[in-house]
């Protein structure tokens, strides 16, 4: 059994997406039980802030609602995607994902008819619509624009970024040629950004990322 993510979801539980599965320990990890079984590998866990649990494999998004991890239900909208990469949550709920179609995000409970399916969001431009990394940054200032925060994206063309819930979307970064940033790491007032082999970062708010470190290939 592969583990590619792992969250907790008290003191004492944590889960893991693995090649075969959820697995679920309620011992700090010291021993691991197969929690529920999936027809292809999950490559991510995501508890958001309602607490609402989502798996991510290569082709679905699944959910439960955290009262069992058992069984999980294939969530719709996302059928003609081949790649379903990331997950993140803006500061009002919303929660959205990066796939090889571009980004998509979770309609409302509220919303008759569509209430819990996947909705994708306006193309980047006539480049790429190809999306991997995703984060929200809570902190971001909009300048003459009222509130704060922002959605990260990355794709092979460099970063965008979107400030309307995914509605509009502009580049921020051209990073070099097919420089891919795999994932996004938030810490100690930093947002690192995760290639292939190298790392950048900048201050939560600002909108550059000067390279902070990079591997010999």
């Amino acid at each position: 059994v592969t583990f590619y993510d792992i969250i907790t979801t008290n003191e004492e539980v944590i889960l893991a997406a693995t090649s075969n599965g959820v697995w679920i320990s309620e011992n700090y990890g010291n021993d691991w039980d197969k929690a529920s079984s999936f027809n292809e590998a999950v490559r991510k866990l995501y508890k958001s802030v309602s607490g609402d649990y989502y798996a991510l494999t290569n082709y679905g998004a699944y959910k439960n609602n955290g009262t069992s991890f058992r069984t999980w239900d294939l969530m719709d909208g996302l059928e003609f995607s081949k790649s379903i990469r990331d997950i993140t949550e803006d500061g009002s709920g919303n929660i959205y994902i990066s796939t090889d179609l571009g980004v998509f995000k979770l309609n409302s409970e509220l919303i008759p008819y569509i209430e819990d399916t996947w909705q994708k969001m306006p193309i980047f431009g006539a480049k790429s619509s190809e999306s991997y990394a995703i984060i929200y940054d809570g902190v971001y200032d909009r300048g003459s624009i009222p509130g704060t925060g922002r959605i990260l994206v990355s794709n092979e063309i460099g970063l965008v970024q979107s400030i309307d819930e995914g509605l509009t979307w502009s580049y921020i970064s051209d990073l070099e040629a097919f420089i891919k940033v795999r994932d996004f790491v938030i810490d100690n007032g930093y947002i690192f950004a995760l290639s292939d082999n190298a790392v950048y970062r900048e201050e939560i708010g600002e909108s550059s990322l000067p390279e902070a470190m990079q591997w010999d290939q």
